[in-house]
């Protein structure tokens, strides 16, 4: 309960704090390692779709991308197809996207 009480927190809105994105809670939850059980951790982050199939997305090399599926290891990277180029990024194993992210 404590690692999904920690994102509730982190990416809910409340009066002394804005939100953070999810991608940017679980990149702080990745973080947590000393402070949450790590079994636990991933058993949640598992259980997590961060970016559904068919969402549209941004890339941090300025194209818009559409989501063709998740990975259960690479919760922040998915496979993703251009919108204008129709080029695949495979964002979680191939690495000539180690430096493409999601924004």
């Amino acid at each position: 309960m404590s690692v999904a009480d920690v994102y509730d927190a982190l990416v809910t809105k409340r009066p002394y704090k804005d939100a953070l994105s999810q991608r940017d809670a679980v990149e702080m939850l990745m973080s947590m390692t000393n402070q949450l059980d790590i079994g636990v951790m991933r058993a949640f982050m598992s259980s997590m779709i961060l970016y559904p199939v068919d969402s549209i997305v941004q890339l941090s090399n300025g194209e818009k991308a559409r989501v063709v599926k998740n990975s259960e290891y690479y919760i922040l990277r998915p496979t993703v197809v251009g919108v204008d180029s129709g080029r695949v990024y495979n964002l979680g194993n191939d690495l000539k996207c180690a430096s493409i992210i999601i924004l």
